[in-house]
């Protein structure tokens, strides 16, 4: 976040996104689907493989899945749930850095975008 410019000298700013697909037994799907829309998550197509499985292709930005999305996921599934991702684009984000301050001074340590 230190190195990030001032916002008057940013025209845009773009996060990698991965194209997800999930593998899940279909009564998982509700807590599957929310956790999926939590991290920012857009659906591209839902297909039935059975009557029992259901396979889910998200559309995630990677910053998303790289923190806690696995455990979250396998929690959510009881660890039924199949996961793989693939690499897609940059896309264009509504994006804020957000500085912590502590004494009046900025801590580069503690700041998130």
């Amino acid at each position: 976040p230190s190195e990030l410019p001032p916002e008057n000298h940013i025209a845009c700013i773009k996060e990698p996104f991965v194209r997800a697909t999930i593998i899940t037994p279909s009564e998982f799907l509700g807590n599957l689907m929310q956790l999926l829309n939590n991290k920012r998550g857009i659906q591209e197509k839902m297909e039935y493989l059975n009557q029992s499985r259901v396979m889910l292709t998200y559309s995630l930005p990677s910053n998303e899945i790289v923190m806690d999305f696995y455990d979250k996921l396998k929690s959510c599934t009881k660890g039924y749930a199949s996961f793989d991702y693939e690499p897609i684009e940059n896309r264009e984000a509504n994006l804020v850095k957000l500085d912590v301050r502590v004494a009046g001074d900025v801590v580069d340590a503690l700041s998130i975008i």
